[in-house]
């Protein structure tokens, strides 16, 4: 299926999940299927170009949330989501890629700039609270003052001041005190997840390493390249996760020291090189994430081929 350049096409599933093609977008469909009960369906493109939106959530209680494969990634439950090649951004629910958990950012999706095509965030307003919200209030407020005072007045006339303040005082005592009772949280002890990495330039896209005056063998570079890591955590936000990276190549020769990554928002990034003649390395180039939560839960991967480094060996 091939949407033109400046049109918009949507494909809605079993069950109200749909998604949204957006203008110069084609795609492939796989297997879709449908069972159990509730029923839920299950179905799998080939995004070939573009750029694809989706929206799994169910619009009857007949059908669970849509299960959607597009090609790496894959949604567990209700979500919102964009992906456009390598690029992919999650808004809300669960979303992996090559089974790694990408954080969602919230917010509406959209085609792009001058394009049709959108996914906006679901209305949630309140509505049915609104009426329900000023019901307790009059009927709390005309329970303790009108009842208690009035029904002791005609058996004790002579003293019907005294037992005013009494039940005015008794509510008040103890809503105040209930709140601050209950239990503490569990500990954390899950720890992050480290999922997939890719650098900007890939294998067949090398850097080049520099001589002491930090000029690159090839006379002209490019001597770095960017470095992102996928990481999550089910207990903390991606703000408060410690991520750094080692990097080495394949013949077992490390290049830099443990670098710290920083939160881009979607991924860890960092920045490789350059890389001195010194070092004597040259070849495909790996690296060992560490990710550390607050609680001191710790985890490590090892990524293959993120990019490839040339010392311009003499022929």
């Amino acid at each position: 299926m091939t949407v033109g350049d400046r049109a918009l096409a949507t494909l809605t599933f079993r069950g109200g999940g749909y998604t949204v093609l957006c203008g110069g977008s084609s795609i492939g469909v796989g297997a879709l299927s449908s069972v159990g009960r509730p029923i839920e369906v299950s179905g799998a493109l080939d995004l070939l170009g573009g750029r694809l939106l989706a929206n799994t959530a169910s619009t009857s209680r007949a059908f669970r949330p849509l299960r959607l494969r597009v090609g790496q990634l894959a949604n567990e439950g209700a979500a919102r989501f964009a992906v456009a090649g390598r690029d992919v951004t999650v808004a809300a629910g669960s979303v992996s890629l090559a089974g790694a958990e990408v954080p969602p950012v919230g917010g509406d999706l959209a085609c792009g700039a001058g394009q049709l095509g959108a996914i906006p965030v679901p209305d949630t307003s309140p509505s049915p609270s609104d009426p329900a919200s000023p019901s307790p209030s009059p009927s709390d407020s005309a329970s303790p003052s009108p009842s208690p005072s009035r029904s002791p007045s005609p058996s004790r006339s002579p003293s019907a001041g005294t037992p005013t303040p009494t039940p005015t005082k008794t509510p008040s005592k103890g809503p105040s005190s209930t709140p601050t009772t209950g239990p503490p949280p569990p500990p954390d002890t899950t720890p992050p997840v480290v999922g997939a990495g890719f650098a900007d330039r890939n294998t067949s896209q090398p850097i080049y390493v520099v001589n002491p005056k930090g000029v690159p063998c090839n006379g002209n570079g490019p001597t770095t390249t960017g470095v992102h890591v996928t990481v999550t955590d089910p207990d903390n936000g991606p703000q408060a996760l410690h991520v750094t990276i080692t990097f080495m190549v394949a013949g077992g020769t490390v290049i830099t020291k443990p670098l710290a990554m920083s939160w881009g928002g979607k991924y860890f990034d960092v920045t490789l090189g350059p890389i001195s003649s010194t070092l004597n390395a040259a070849g495909s180039v790996e690296a060992d994430v560490v990710a550390t939560d607050p609680a001191g839960n710790k985890a490590t991967n090892h990524l293959y081929r993120l990019t490839w480094l040339d010392n311009c060996p003499i022929p």
